[in-house]
């Protein structure tokens, strides 16, 4: 009975831990990366080879202006960690450059700050 209990309470954990991976609202963004519910907005995170690109949506996945705000990225990649400072590049985008390969061991935690709200924050597995 004890094994049993163990052998439930094992999958159980793995389960959990792979919803929690995964996280609510998770999908394929409008250009191509992994988007993700935070807060009540919709952030996308694309990754290339030494470049993070993250893109800002509303609920309604409108798009947010990116125009005064500001970001970091700090990016996992084969064992390294780098910090990427985010700028804004477009309506709705902000941009970093780093020293960084981009596979499919790839995470990155992406911090932004919007003029006027709090601070977003979130991890994404964008290669996977």
């Amino acid at each position: 009975m004890r094994h049993v209990l163990c052998s439930f309470l094992g999958a159980a954990a793995l389960v959990l831990s792979g919803a929690t991976l995964a996280g609510p609202g998770d999908h394929k963004g409008p250009n191509g990366g992994q988007m993700r519910d935070i807060g009540d907005k919709h952030v996308e995170v694309v990754a290339k080879p030494g470049q993070i690109v993250v893109f800002l949506f509303d609920a309604r996945d409108a798009k947010i202006a990116s125009a005064g705000a500001s970001g970091k990225a700090t990016v996992l990649a084969k064992g390294k960690t780098t910090d990427i400072a985010l700028a804004p590049d477009g309506d709705n985008r902000l941009v970093g450059n780093g020293g960084f390969e981009a596979d499919k061991s790839l995470a990155v935690v992406v911090n932004v700050s919007l003029p006027g709200q709090k601070p977003l924050q979130g991890r994404f597995t964008p290669l996977r």
